[in-house]
């Protein structure tokens, strides 16, 4: 298994898995009971299924694939309803992480061997923004925070931009080890990340006294 992502509900779960597969699961039965199962259909024999995640009202869900491409599934029937190219253009390998804002109306998309951090417009069905980070940095996860205002970036370090107008807020370098990964607390004011290091810190803007 290679991505977890509970429903708006809490009764359902999504699972990505290496095998290019992708289930539904529900978790509000007497015993936990699989409701819908898909594959990568148009994807190249080997395709593996590499993240997931729901959209904020829960109808719909993003997989990415280690051809480095997006596909947004129905949650109820299953169907593909859009395909992104991800990060196939830039020579990128597996999507490693995604989240969709607080508004659904964008996607951010990371990917192993990129230096970037992708926005698709679920409306247009485009690329409408990429931030780009340091030369040789890694972004391993991508989070929206739930107030709308915030996106985290974590992989070399951790990175906060602002929602919309990507401009970079904050850096937090401070991590023995690359950051693995990042949820945000109610509000947007307190930042979780984990890494490598086996450690996760609690992290929060500073008040005044």
């Amino acid at each position: 298994m290679t991505g977890l992502s509970l429903h708006p509900s809490e009764t359902l779960v999504a699972s990505s898995s290496s095998d290019g597969t992708w289930a539904i699961h529900d978790l509000a039965a007497d015993k936990p009971a699989t409701l819908l199962t898909g594959t990568l259909a148009d994807a190249a024999e080997g395709t593996g299924a590499s993240s997931v995640a729901f959209h904020p009202d829960g109808a719909i869900f993003a997989v990415g694939s280690t051809d480095s491409h997006i596909r947004v599934f129905d949650s109820v029937s299953g169907k593909c309803v859009a395909t992104f190219p991800g990060h196939s253009e830039s020579g990128a390998g597996a999507v490693t992480s995604l989240s969709f804002s607080e508004n659904g109306y964008t996607l951010a998309s990371a990917a192993t061997g990129s230096a970037e951090v992708k926005l698709w417009d679920l409306r247009k069905l485009t690329n409408s923004a990429n931030i780009a980070l340091a030369e040789g940095a890694v972004a391993n996860a991508v989070r929206f925070d739930p107030s709308a205002q915030f996106l985290a970036v974590v992989g070399t370090d951790l990175r906060v931009f602002a929602n919309k107008t990507w401009e970079l807020l904050a850096v937090l370098d401070e991590n023995a080890g690359e950051l693995t990964g990042v949820a945000f607390g109610v509000n947007g004011k307190e930042i979780a990340v984990g890494g490598i290091d086996r450690t996760v810190r609690f992290l929060s803007a500073r008040t005044s006294e």
